[in-house]
């Protein structure tokens, strides 16, 4: 399409809007003016999400927006607005909530239809370009001759949003039911595909906050089938075709059961738990797979998405020169001539021929058994295996990066960098690598400053105002992992200034859960909390984490109050760990000894490290010092090394090896 049109678009800064500067469509950044328009002109208002790296967000456009018939018959019946849903989340909380109601599915884009003060009508995903146009024409003839009943469903509608996920504060007794998470993993365990790990259908997200507490759950109840699992899951995720087995990095999720055929869009979010979640799976159980798939992530995340700054960047997207997975796939002409005499194994390693084929001559590189399994066939040791492996994949890594790129989405989202310094945080500490901990520390510093500049945080490094609770709890939980890291004490004070802060600008002190938006936010016409996880932790269960840890480590009750206040609310909600995951996480610890390890004496430092490299659930350890500014730690010096293992303050006696300790915690 030549660009002879330009529009509103133009002038924001989100790399999803700049896409749409050039359509025909007469679109509106989010905001009063369009609003405004629809008001005074009596007409409905189109509100379209969508995000940079999104492929069918790019075929609509293609479809539609781009053509000029469609854009006519928008542009005379609505005023269309455009939105960034990683920009405003708040916004696509609303509009996603309607769609699902209405249509009992969600996806991007997503395309709904509302009244001039906002609320919604009618709505849905991706729509071919003949469909949307029906649709078009027959609610501007529904608005035009029964305006009436419209606005009778937008008030139903609307009202179905207000209640939406909406939970109150539990009345009764504050009990916790140990026994449910078991219930919950039960009730899971018959979805679970035991042949490919995940669950047994198709689409199949990476869902690393999934895997991490059915890890943990297993560990700590000694559940051997809920840990083998999150390994098979998390592994089978390391060999996919969903891994980037050439750059590093994970696609968003794999279109089929087999892990193979990735959406091809890579998201710093998912990146980011996945250190942590393939870290804590090392943890437990030390293969060089894990190992490298965190090495590999951490590189990828460091060259295609690391600022000069500092910071990380959103995205890469799905699409280069207008195809999907353009920049990822192979000829078998093209890999025979680029891998030479290397061919004959490498075809086998990466399925070339087999498994990997995906369409029209292209393969996927992917893997189909472990790395140990693969050598011991060719007749090698890994430690003779890997050096050509990492010699091919830099080869083929230095060819496919001659290639066009896929497009980046430069926002800088405060809440994704909060994952990604918690994944370097606990990569740090179990691999005992100080890049990784050095990174994430001055990541964490970043935050820091930019938090200390404004009392709050902003959604993206540039947006006005305030931002969401996701963006403060992810950070509150992100610096605690930096404390565990470094064992720095600056950051339980930054945890506090943080939590007051959030607390006051979130909390519902008429309701059981925070909101999504702060009371100064932008009043929408519903305004939303989010309390179940998804592809990432819901904003509450993070908040609750965050005040417990805070809590044990600083030995106020208030905090760890306000965690199982929170927790007790959930309770009655949790039918499905797929969405409750973390909150099953922290119910485990609110009802299972949660340990406090504290540790003094000559060689503190070496005990520390010992326990920081393996799986230990429901654990936290602070070093003893004379300066330290954590009740539950004072007072517990030593001249010999010795293991104080407390609960809420009460201690074990003191032990003076390793082993004994672990014997306490056991």
């Amino acid at each position: 399409m030549a660009d002879t049109h330009t529009n509103r678009l133009a002038q924001s800064s989100s790399p999803y809007l700049q896409q749409h500067k050039h359509n025909p469509v007469d679109w509106y950044p989010w905001g009063d003016e369009a609003f405004d328009r629809a008001k005074a002109e009596n007409k409905l208002v189109l509100v379209s999400i969508g995000y940079s790296a999104c492929h069918w967000c790019h075929v609509m456009e293609r479809e539609t927006f781009e053509d000029h018939a469609a854009a006519a018959l928008m542009n005379q019946h609505f005023v269309c607005i455009k939105v960034d849903r990683e920009e405003r989340p708040d916004v696509d909380q609303v509009y996603m909530t309607a769609v699902q109601l209405m249509t009992q599915q969600g996806g991007w884009p997503l395309n709904c239809f509302t009244l001039p003060d906002g609320r919604p009508v009618y709505g849905g995903t991706y729509f071919k370009r003949e469909a949307f146009m029906e649709v078009l024409e027959m609610l501007a003839h529904l608005h035009a001759e029964s305006p009436d009943r419209v606005a009778a469903y937008a008030d139903q509608l609307t009202e179905a949003i207000d209640l939406h996920e909406r939970i109150q504060a539990a009345t009764g007794s504050d009990d916790l039911p140990s026994e449910l998470t078991t219930q919950l993993v039960d009730r899971w365990r018959p979805h679970w595909d035991r042949e490919r790990g995940g669950l047994d259908y198709a689409p199949k997200f990476p869902m690393p906050n999934n895997w991490a507490f059915l890890l943990e759950h297993g560990a700590l109840l000694s559940n051997a089938d809920a840990t083998a699992h999150a390994h098979r899951t998390l592994l089978a995720q390391v060999r996919s075709g969903m891994a980037d087995q050439i750059g590093g990095g994970y696609a968003r999720y794999s279109v089929d059961a087999l892990w193979k055929v990735p959406h091809f869009e890579k998201m710093l979010y998912d990146n980011g738990q996945l250190l942590s979640a393939l870290a804590r799976a090392h943890a437990h159980d030390p293969t060089q797979e894990y190992a490298r798939a965190v090495a590999q992530t951490a590189a990828w995340l460091d060259r295609d998405l690391r600022r000069p700054d500092g910071w990380y960047q959103s995205a890469l997207d799905a699409d280069s020169e207008g195809e999907e997975g353009k920049h990822y796939t192979w000829t078998q002409a093209e890999l025979e001539a680029l891998w030479g005499e290397d061919w004959a194994w490498a075809r086998q390693y990466y399925s070339i021929d087999t498994d990997g084929f995906w369409e029209h001559g292209q393969y996927i590189p992917l893997r189909t058994e472990s790395d140990a399994q693969f050598a011991a066939r060719m007749g090698w040791t890994l430690e003779a295996f890997y050096p050509k492996l990492d010699a091919l994949m830099a080869r083929t890594l230095e060819a496919r990066n001659a290639r066009v790129f896929p497009g980046l989405d430069h926002k800088v989202l405060v809440s994704w960098n909060a994952y990604v310094v918690q994944g370097l945080a606990v990569a740090g500490r179990v691999f005992q690598n100080t890049q990784y901990s050095e990174r994430a520390v001055d990541l964490a510093l970043l935050m820091e400053d930019l938090y200390s500049a404004r009392s709050s945080f902003p959604h993206t490094l540039d947006s006005p105002g305030i931002g969401f609770l996701e963006d403060h709890a992810a950070t509150a939980q992100a610096w605690l992992e930096v404390y565990r890291t470094t064992q720095d004490e600056q950051w339980i004070t930054h945890t506090g200034k943080l939590l007051d802060q959030t607390w006051q600008d979130f909390a519902d002190p008429e309701g059981g859960m925070p909101w999504f938006t702060a009371h100064s936010g932008e009043h929408l016409v519903s305004r939303k909390q989010e309390n179940f996880d998804n592809v990432t932790p819901a904003s509450s269960s993070m908040l609750a984490h965050a005040c417990l840890d805070y809590g044990l480590l600083t030995g106020d009750p208030t905090w760890t109050g306000r965690a199982r206040a929170l927790m007790a609310n959930m309770v009655g909600e949790m039918s499905s760990a797929q969405n409750t995951s973390h909150w099953a996480l922290l119910l485990n610890r609110l009802t299972r000894p949660y340990y406090h390890v504290v540790i003094a004496g000559p060689g503190k430092e070496a005990a520390l490290a010992d326990l920081d490299t393996q799986l230990h659930p429901n654990t936290l350890v602070s070093l003893a010092h004379s300066g330290t500014i954590l009740a539950p730690v004072q007072g517990k010096e030593s001249e010999k090394l010795t293991f104080y293992v407390c609960i809420e303050g009460a201690c074990q006696r003191p032990v003076h090896t390793l082993e004994e300790a672990l014997a306490q915690l056991a």
